[in-house]
């Protein structure tokens, strides 16, 4: 099953609907568990998230029933597709690819998969200029 949407908003819930998304999901979660991530990279985004929902501060008040709360949902799903996302390119290399191999993965599909093209592959710079049109010319 291939999800394609060509707006930005369905780009993150492809991570967890796409074919292997649920191995990305399981990825995720053995490395936050994993004792050699830096807990940086594992701790950052929720405890914003969590900063940001028990402040008095919030972009939709709590007071307005409903509304209020969902802004805060909202954002708590947010952060979790983003934990899904950067806690996998950012965790070392060696862990990710001993967690990949203690899944079945294979590393280098699941790198191919999920991480930019590599800046250091060719690619084609081009350049175009406009002339004025040879009958135009007097």
């Amino acid at each position: 099953m291939t999800l394609r949407h060509r707006g930005q908003a369905f780009r993150s819930a492809n991570v967890i609907l796409a074919p292997g998304g649920l191995d990305n999901l399981r990825l995720t979660w053995r490395l936050a568990r994993d004792r050699r991530v830096a807990p940086v990279y594992k701790l950052l985004v929720p405890i914003a998230i969590l900063l940001y929902v028990i402040s008095p501060i919030d972009l939709i008040p709590d007071f307005l029933l409903g509304i209020g709360q969902v802004d805060d949902l909202g954002l708590i799903g947010i952060a979790l597709m983003i934990t899904f996302r950067l806690l996998p390119r950012l965790a070392p290399a060696a862990v990710v690819n001993q967690h990949l191999a203690e899944m079945g993965r294979p590393s280098d599909h699941w790198r191919a998969a999920t991480h930019s093209p590599n800046r250091d592959q060719a690619y084609v710079d081009t350049a175009y200029r406009v002339h004025d049109s040879p009958a135009s010319r007097s």
